[in-house]
Parts: structure tokens; sequence; C-alpha cells
């Protein structure tokens, strides 16, 4: 069971990159949960993949986005709101038709089971935030309203220079849940990376441990690898990473 501890934590030592971009409108969607969220007084972001894809030149087709608000709240501001995974800070809405992800800020420790975090702790700070995910290049966050581009952990330079780098020690963000390992192949693939030599090396080691996910979790994630841009490099990646 999940202990979700709902305080604020110190801010992060980590230093924050700002960078001032201008990315593509965003889908009216998006806008509109931003917009609400910031109604509200509260502030939010479009996270991870999305973002990556974007400063790549990509559309993409998923967005998911970080508010410091915490669920509870985000359920009164947003329309068909669904609150199953709260524990987790996630709520999930539909806008105009589109399914949106909107995920509290938060800190995460223990993983018993290897992919739930034991203890969620609710906070106010990206670069905290940011500690808990698993590649610098997914920890990068936008508000377009401000033009703003937020990057705790580097995320931007190892985007530049097309390198795919665990955040923090590698071989604990993939103990921490073994789908990672997966995610690594088809983000090295797809967004054309190179991996980062010790986070390769931390995969290979840990490779044995992908045997204890599910057949649902194995079977989505490598129908996304083989769907999608750089199939190819995908297979070579996983019998060149053991897995």
């Amino acid at each position: 069971m999940i202990a979700a501890i709902h305080s604020s934590r110190a801010v992060s030592s980590v230093t924050m990159q700002v960078t001032r971009i201008e990315l593509p409108p965003m889908p009216e969607a998006v806008q509109d949960c931003l917009q609400r969220v910031r109604s509200a007084g509260g502030r939010g972001w479009i996270v991870g993949g999305a973002v990556r894809d974007l400063l790549q030149g990509g559309n993409p087709g998923d967005f998911d986005l970080a508010s410091d608000l915490r669920p509870q709240r985000l359920a009164e501001i947003l329309p068909k709101a669904e609150l199953r995974e709260a524990q987790l800070g996630t709520c999930r809405t539909t806008i105009a038709g589109c399914e949106l992800t909107v995920t509290t800020l938060r800190a995460e420790a223990g993983y018993r089971d290897q992919r739930h975090p034991d203890e969620v702790e609710f906070v106010t700070d990206v670069a905290v935030d940011a500690q808990r995910r698993d590649f610098t290049v997914n920890a990068l966050y936008y508000d377009p309203e401000a033009g703003e581009l937020l990057d705790p952990v580097g995320g931007q330079a190892d985007l530049g220079a097309k390198v795919l780098r665990a955040i923090g020690e590698p071989a604990v963000r993939f103990r921490e849940d073994p789908l990672r390992l997966l995610r690594l192949v088809r983000f090295a693939a797809s967004a054309d990376l190179q991996i980062d030599p010790a986070t390769a090396e931390a995969a290979k080691a840990c490779a044995g441990d992908a045997a204890s996910l599910s057949a649902e979790r194995v079977y989505g994630e490598l129908t996304n690898a083989f769907t999608g841009r750089g199939r190819g490099r995908a297979l070579g990646l996983l019998v060149e990473l053991g897995l």
C-alpha cells in the first residue's frame, strides 16, 4: 500500500536551467487544461516525451502534464476528472475529446513491487519531481504561456548531444521498475539517441530483472518499439543489452 505524504519538501539543490524557447502551438485541449490550472492559482507544464519530441521537430500524439496542484484540487477544476490513481498524484481528464493525464509534482521512495513507489510525497519543485523520472531527456518541463523550458537534470544538453542517460544511478532506476529497460531501447531507437555507456552497462547488469515484468507490460512496450521509428535498431539493442 502506498503511503501518501501530503507535505512540501525543501527546494532541491539541483541547478535549474531555464531557457526561453518558442515551440509550435499546443493542441486546444492542452492549452485549455493549463489555463484551468493557472486560473486555480497553480502552475502547469507539459513534461516528458512530448517535450522531447517537440524539441526534435516531431509532432507528438500524446501529452502528459505536470502541476503543483494536488489531485483533489485538479479534480475540482478539470472536466470528467478520474482519480483512481490519486495516491500517485494522477488525475485523468477529458477535454474536447482529448484524454490527458495531469500528475502532481512528487517525490518517491521504495519500490518493493518493482513498479510502484512505497511512499509518495507531493512537492512544488520540478527539480525534486525530476529526480523520480527515468531519463534526462524525459525530465524537461515546458510552460507554453511563459515560453520557458525548465531543465533540472541536463536533459536539453543530452538531447542536443543525442545521448540517452538515466537520471541518478542507472542501476537504481532500472531496479525500481524493470520496464525502464525496455523503455531505454524504445527511446534510443525512436529518438535516434546513443545510450550513455554507464546507462548501457547498468542495463546489461539488470537485464535479468526484465523476467519479472508482466506479459501485458512487455507486450505494450515492445509493440510500441516494433511499430515505430527505429524498430530495426530496437531489435538490435535488445540483443546487445541482453534483453
